[in-house]
């Protein structure tokens, strides 16, 4: 589960965790749910509000990214080494 499930886990999550960022609208947060993303100008406000660290939102981007054809590379080479052991 990433850190966008384990903070919203449904929608009605979306209304508390809306008022204890005071946000002014649930759907902002609704809108994070669907995208499995939290933009980055929200960051200090849930690391202050102890929801989440900044080192788990980041987290959340890079697992979200999609692998460039160098990364795929670099990981067919590592899981062939794994294979051949």
């Amino acid at each position: 589960m990433n850190i966008i499930e384990r903070i919203l886990p449904n929608d009605d999550a979306a209304d508390d965790l809306a008022a204890k960022l005071n946000l002014d609208s649930v759907h902002t947060v609704r809108g994070w749910r669907r995208r499995k993303s939290i933009p980055k100008w929200h960051w200090s406000a849930i690391v202050t509000a102890k929801i989440a660290t900044y080192e788990q939102l980041a987290a959340a981007v890079a697992a979200n990214q999609p692998q460039t054809t160098n990364t795929r590379a670099v990981n067919q080479v590592a899981n062939q080494k794994e294979g051949a052991v």
